[in-house]
């Protein structure tokens, strides 16, 4: 099953605790309208929205890198950030 398409929304003021697809149908509520439920969904809301953009950019650093002879301490952390955003994908 995939999940929700992106990008996704927080709620307005008067539903800051929750999240919602661009159809404004609710993907989660984040637990009460506090300062920690209206931190969460707008955490989640920005790391679900950034997540395909920084795979793609770490999947070009990493051919950048092998293809111009430049295997280092950094492209193998790319490539492990990599293969776990992926994994996380299936």
């Amino acid at each position: 099953m995939k999940h929700t398409p992106t990008p996704w929304q927080r709620g307005n003021n008067l539903f800051p605790d929750r999240i919602f697809d661009l159809k404004e149908r609710e993907i989660a509520y984040c637990g009460g309208q506090n300062t920690s439920g209206t931190a969460n969904a707008k955490h989640i809301v920005h790391c679900v929205n950034m997540h395909d953009e920084l795979v793609e950019a770490l999947d070009d650093m990493i051919k950048y890198l092998d293809n111009n002879g430049k295997e280092s301490d950094v492209s193998e952390l790319a490539r492990q950030a990599l293969s776990k955003a992926k994994e996380k994908e299936q």
